[in-house]
């Protein structure tokens, strides 16, 4: 193959290696995505810091992970910085705050994404030094389609860079002992040093190299004479290693700061994981042929090839093994016919490729050889998981490519065997052949795309078989559910119970997620946290880490999230006997079980309260005549409503979740009119007690008409008898006084003509005897700011009516006063008429509301 030829091919790998893996990067999560985010937050802060020993921020120990996470901040402050961010270290805080923000994800996956089509070409070159240029293409393609390298190499995580890192260290290795150039040594040491820097699985092919080593040295002086001659084996080995291990150690320690500073404690945690992974299994259990398991059994890997790889790679790797052993014995001289059919030299003299028969042989033992020893080594630990095995299927896509090159090379001697010759070119049906494997095997990647992990092997029955032998769902799915509840009426207020919640659903979520992650609630842990849905997740199902008696009560699902034919998360309403539930405890005595919360009468401006009290803890009550209080306050913690009332004793004819009957206390708030619309918390205690958020309300905007049609209510508002307009804008209709010792509260009742083109603010004066002002409040209209750049008043209309509170910090005394209105820019105040007087100076005076006879 020419060299024009390998740059195109190795571009086209590297451009769709990128298109396939950019697609619906903020799409979904995986639940171990924030952790990543988490880290790799803290190892920015501690570079910027130069705190080099909190750069050890996990015993996996992740550094590559954790470099290529900060690489995509930086990503992101260069080319999408956000307005709030004044510098790569705020960004570092605002991801350490957040580490589920959806704004970050794509820029974290982005560097993995690259690193592994980098990679990928790497693969491919190296490929074609070791099993020629047909198989190097087809392995190459068969990877870049691989549904399972995919699905990991797009996110921000381990084992898609460990894969990369050790299958190209073991290449690297096996080309290095063919030609013993010491170039091949060095990037062989630093391709497993990036291993182990990802995660310490990679420090098992250690012996693996070294053993490859004494078997290159020692098979090369087999029959070889002189005593000496197993001495200068032995030495021999010693240099490639110190020539694979220097470049190892320089690389972690180099990449490592924590290496700088403290390297035991460093090397102290990584071989703690390791031993903590090999002696026990996940903490949340496992699943092995239909059954919730500790740790599956040995087989397990095996399965895990089985289903996770796709029939073009599984049945080509038959072919590889069958090939294998039938060259090995001689029988076929197959490899003979491989190595002429598709060009490869037939003298080791040949400078392009010094390739032989026996090379080939030794390349395909070594292959065979790194994926044995790596299935043994998984196999020996305790905690076992599909992608941990991840590491061996890039080797597995270039064995499966060498068995279908076989089986052409095979089909070609059957066909015409005295014709081949060492300048063959490869039959037409080759290139068919490739056509027909890729178009397979690109259907089975975009029927999993965007995540690609819901890919099983069809051959095997799919993910609806495998979902009988192995965990499967790693947070994939959640998001639809997720968009099925915010399309739901009254999302914003839902509070969910979901699987992989905190992580996974959580950021795709419009309501309130309670943060039980990994727990497994009970149905009186789903009471006391109000929940309105639960949502439940396949491998959750798989572990029987649903609480039985919460299976119990749920019903019909309202929605299933299904992938590949395979149910995967489900979502239910959870039954509860009231409109919210809560097990409260707010006083001696006074146990809250649930309550319900009217919407506002548009006529009366009533809220109806039913509080639902727990019987057996009100009849210990030492005071049963003791009130209860409840509010309505904003979000500032201002009150616009209260009162008390008595549990009145009556009994709940329903029984409550509690177990026994509760005691039903009905209270109504009085809400003041011309309310501003928006969001209050009502708020409950027993008297001289904590109070405790209930639930949100929503007020809406409220109508002058609605307010006039009520006599009692005009008459509570002291509504002004007088035409009191500012400008063509707004008029005074209302007003209220609370005097006290320590402030008077003001409340203005503001109706809208037409809604007002720019922003105004409210001066209340207190005005004494000689004309000064004794006092002064100013205030936005509508309560935006306090400051002189108020919001623009865009949300009124005509008709409107908005109340609106002043506070004067000062007691009772002698004075009258006055409000008006004003631009906050110009200072200029609002033309004033009262009836048909037109008042000069902007000035109106409230009518009965001298400090000393006010009510």
């Amino acid at each position: 193959m020419k060299r024009t030829q390998v740059g195109l091919i190795s571009l086209a790998l590297f451009l769709t290696g990128i298109g396939l893996r950019l697609p619906g990067l903020s799409g979904y999560l995986t639940p171990d995505e924030h952790l990543w985010a988490g880290r790799t937050a803290q190892f920015m802060l501690a570079l910027g810091n130069q705190d080099w020993r909190a750069t050890n921020t996990s015993g996996h120990p992740g550094v590559t992970t954790t470099w290529a996470g900060s690489l995509g901040v930086t990503l992101r402050w260069l080319f999408d910085r956000p307005a709030d961010a004044a510098s790569l270290r705020a960004m570092a805080e605002s991801l350490a705050a957040d580490t589920t923000s959806l704004a970050y994800l794509p820029w974290l996956r982005l560097p993995i994404i690259l690193l592994c089509a980098v990679g990928g070409v790497l693969f491919f070159l190296l490929s074609r030094r070791l099993l020629g240029d047909a198989v190097a293409v087809l392995a190459a393609l068969l990877a870049l389609l691989d549904p399972f390298w995919l699905a990991h190499s797009k996110i921000i995580h381990l084992d898609a860079l460990l894969t990369l890192t050790v299958t190209l260290a073991w290449l690297l290795l096996m080309l290095a002992t063919r030609t013993h150039r010491r170039a091949l040594y060095v990037a062989a040491g630093i391709a497993i040093g990036l291993g182990i820097l990802t995660k310490s699985p990679a420090l098992a092919l250690g012996p693996l190299m070294v053993g490859w080593l004494l078997f290159d040295r020692f098979s090369a002086t087999a029959h070889a004479r002189g005593e000496r001659r197993w001495l200068t084996a032995f030495g021999d080995t010693i240099v490639d290693c110190l020539w694979v291990g220097i470049p190892a150690a320089l690389v972690i320690t180099l990449l490592w700061p924590a290496m700088w500073v403290a390297p035991l404690d460093s090397i102290r945690r990584v071989l703690g994981l390791m031993g903590t992974y090999s002696q026990t299994g996940h903490e949340l259990g496992n699943f092995w042929l239909g059954q919730a398991v500790a740790s599956p059994g040995w087989p397990f890997y095996g399965a895990v090839i089985l289903w996770r790889t796709t029939p073009i790679t599984l049945i080509g790797v038959v072919l590889a093994l069958v090939s294998t052993l039938v060259g090995q014995t001689g029988r076929s001289g197959g490899f003979s016919r491989f190595r002429t059919l598709f060009s490869l030299p037939q003298k080791p003299t040949e400078a392009s490729n010094p390739m032989t028969i026996v090379d080939v042989r030794r390349a395909l033992w070594g292959l065979w050889l790194f994926v044995a020893w790596y299935i043994v080594i998984l196999s020996l630990g305790d905690k076992k998981f599909d992608r941990y095995l991840l590491p061996v299927f890039l080797t597995l896509d270039l064995l499966a490519a060498f068995g279908w090159v076989a089986l052409v090379v095979w089909w070609q001697r059957r066909r015409n065997a005295s014709t081949v010759s060492a300048r063959l070119r490869p039959p037409r049906a080759w290139y068919a052949l490739i056509s027909v494997l890729l178009i397979v095997q690109g259907g089975l990647v975009y029927a999993a795309a965007p995540s690609y992990l819901t890919a099983y092997n069809p051959l095997l029955g799919g993910m609806r078989t495998a979902r009988q032998v192995m965990l499967v769902g790693w947070g994939e799915g959640l998001e639809e559910a997720a968009a099925f509840i915010n399309e739901r009426e009254g999302a914003s207020g839902a509070r969910v119970s979901s699987w992989y919640g905190c992580n996974v659903f959580a950021p795709f979520l419009h309501g309130d997620l309670t943060d039980i992650c990994y727990e497994t609630p009970t149905p009186a842990d789903l009471y006391r946290e109000d929940i309105d849905y639960v949502v439940t997740y396949v491998n959750q199902i798989q572990r029987e880490l649903l609480n039985s008696d919460v299976a119990a009560q749920l019903g019909a699902p309202l929605y299933i999230v299904r992938h590949a034919g395979v149910e995967q998360a489900w979502v239910y309403d959870w039954p509860k006997p009231y409109v919210h539930t809560g097990d409260r405890t707010l006083s001696d005595g006074w146990r809250l079980m649930g309550w319900e919360i009217s919407p506002q009468d548009p006529g009366t401006n009533a809220i109806r309260l039913t509080l639902f009290w727990d019987q057996g803890a009100l009849t210990a009550r030492t005071d049963p005549t003791q009130p209860v209080t409840a509010w309505i306050k904003d979000a500032t913690g201002e009150v616009w409503a209260v009162v008390e009332a008595v549990v009145t004793g009556e009994e709940n004819t329903v029984p409550g979740w509690s177990g026994e009957p509760d005691i039903v206390q009905p209270i109504t708030l009085q809400s003041p009119p011309g309310l501003p619309p928006g969001v209050y918390r009502v708020e409950v205690a027993p008297f001289a007690a904590q109070s405790t958020d209930l639930s949100e309300i929503i007020v809406a905007p409220q109508r002058l008409s609605d307010l006039t049609a009520n006599p009692d209510m005009a008459r509570a508002l002291n509504l002004a008898d007088a035409d009191v307009r500012f400008g063509d804008e707004l008029a005074l209709v209302g007003y209220e006084i609370v005097p006290s010792d320590e402030e008077t509260i003001v409340d203005l009742l503001w109706a809208v003509e037409k809604t007002p083109a720019t922003a105004y603010k409210t001066f209340l004066h207190l005005v004494d005897a000689d004309g000064r002002i004794a006092a002064q409040q100013d205030s936005c209209l509508g309560g935006a700011t306090q400051d002189a750049a108020c919001s623009p008043m865009t949300g009124w209309s005509a008709g409107d009516v908005i109340r609106q509170r002043l506070r004067l910090p000062l007691a009772q005394g002698e004075g009258q006063f006055y409000v008006g209105l004003y631009h906050p820019e110009t200072e200029e105040r609002l033309p004033l008429s009262a009836g048909e007087q037109v008042v000069p100076d902007g000035r109106y005076l409230l009518p009965g509301l001298n400090p000393e006879s006010a009510p």
